[in-house]
């Protein structure tokens, strides 16, 4: 019985380990999904009208929800969402990526993510077709 439970143990840790590393790759650019399709809502729409400059404004939202290894969802700039970390360098960030502010005002104190914190992005990124 014993060689049983161990056995079922190795799986189960094994499982878990595949579970939580399928989450650790660098996944900068790849579109946003929800680990709970009920959460779907979380996933951030750039909203119109566009920012005071005239560009397409920009969301960001970080929250456990997201298959994201940053757990960081940005629609930047009109696009489609797509995973990002956290950066202080474009060094830091994939290929065709800059480390830059996402956000153009301020959210309001007590906000997860303030107008100074930056994110690996790009502008016009369309996630459905990159590939990391």
């Amino acid at each position: 019985m014993v060689p049983r439970i161990r056995a079922l143990l190795l799986v189960v840790t094994l499982g878990l380990g595949a579970s939580t590393t399928a989450c650790l790759k660098d996944d900068v650019g790849t579109c946003c999904q929800v680990l709970d399709e009920t959460k779907s809502d979380l996933i951030p729409v750039a909203p119109e009208p566009t920012s005071p400059n005239g560009d397409p404004a920009s969301v960001i939202r970080q929250d456990p929800a997201f298959d994201c290894s940053g757990l960081t969802c940005t629609a930047y700039k009109g696009t489609k969402a797509f995973c990002t970390r956290q950066c202080y360098s474009d060094s830091e960030c994939p290929d065709g990526f800059t480390c830059g502010q996402v956000l153009e005002s301020d959210p309001g104190p007590g906000a997860q993510i303030q107008p100074e914190d930056r994110f690996c992005i790009k502008v016009n990124h369309d996630c459905s077709t990159y590939d990391p």
